[in-house]
């Protein structure tokens, strides 16, 4: 799955023992999440973020939401660059989200199929696999 593989491409996470974390940690760990959606090819294409929702206890809105563009902004832009007949060029940055700076320790919790998904593109993560109830 291209987006498990990215995130080991682009080093954005690192194992840690489950046995190396406070009690703490373990509770305000992060869930991540996989939406997945097949495409009209067929191929499936995975979206994958942390369930920041833990987050909203000691953090603000401002702090944790996804600077996206709303719509009406992006209605009105479109507007102005028609009226002055501007040159307008869309562009993809791939992985955006994945590049960006984190400035805190944040620790993800990989749950269900994700695991075996991860540790079939990396075998090294099979030790750090720990069994809940």
């Amino acid at each position: 799955m291209k987006e498990l593989e990215q995130l080991l491409y682009r080093s954005v996470m690192h194992p840690v023992s489950a046995k190396s974390l406070t009690i703490e940690q373990k509770k305000s760990a992060l869930r991540y999440l996989m939406f997945l959606k097949e495409k009209r090819s067929g191929e499936i294409k995975g979206r994958g973020c942390a369930d920041g929702r833990k987050q909203r206890v000691y953090k603000t809105k401002d702090e944790t939401h996804s600077p996206t563009v709303s719509t009406e902004a992006m209605f009105i832009t479109t507007i102005f660059d028609a009226l002055e007949e501007r040159d307008v060029a869309i562009v993809d940055i791939p992985e955006a989200f994945m590049q960006a700076d984190i400035d805190e320790l944040i620790h993800v919790k990989l749950n269900g199929e994700l695991v075996d998904f991860l540790v079939r593109l990396d075998p090294t993560y099979a030790a750090f696999i720990v069994h809940e109830r």
